[in-house]
């Protein structure tokens, strides 16, 4: 009967796990750790086993390993893991609403510094998230390659539905033996 119960406990881990996943997809490992409070190695072992499975895909975006939904478009999850980036997803957010910018708009209006614009400028760049082109005066703009996908993952993500969809999913499988 002991072991019976300890399954059970693993199951319903491994559910909330992969329910956080599948609602907020695009956390990296200490993100899931500090929603669930589960320890390193049982974290660990429950996101090799839904690995294993099928059900759960990691991608590196940016220094991150982030943890998506199998079904999730590889394109998607960039986007949606660049966008967990506070800074980038300023960028990102003005460059929707304003179609393009350039490299001084986007310093002044993100009250960000010249240099860390550049840095996440190149890697939105080398990602191909967006795109720059070369104006008579001189000045570089910068424009997103894929507008609408960005815009609606923005939006997505934006809205707070994930968060309520998490906090469901979460509370279907919080309960006590």
């Amino acid at each position: 009967m002991m072991s019976g119960s300890g399954e059970f406990e693993n199951n319903s881990l491994k559910e909330r796990i992969l329910g956080l996943i599948i609602s907020i997809p695009g956390l990296h490992f200490k993100g899931i750790q500090r929603a669930l409070g589960v320890p390193n190695g049982t974290l660990q072992y429950h996101l090799e086993r839904l690995e294993d499975e099928g059900l759960v895909k990691r991608h590196h975006i940016l220094g991150y390993t982030r943890f998506y939904p199998s079904e999730i478009i590889p394109d998607d999850a960039k986007v949606i893991g660049i966008l967990r980036q506070p800074n980038i997803k300023k960028i990102l957010r003005f460059l929707v609403m304003n179609q393009e910018a350039t490299f001084n708009e986007l310093v002044k209006v993100l009250n960000l510094s010249p240099s860390t614009v550049a840095w996440y400028l190149k890697r939105l760049e080398a990602m191909r998230i967006i795109s720059k082109e070369r104006l008579e005066d001189g000045h570089v703009r910068y424009f997103l390659t894929e507008h609408e996908k960005v815009k609606n993952l923005l939006d997505v993500l934006e809205s707070g539905i994930m968060s309520r969809l998490t906090s469901r999913w979460i509370g279907m499988w919080d309960f006590k033996i």
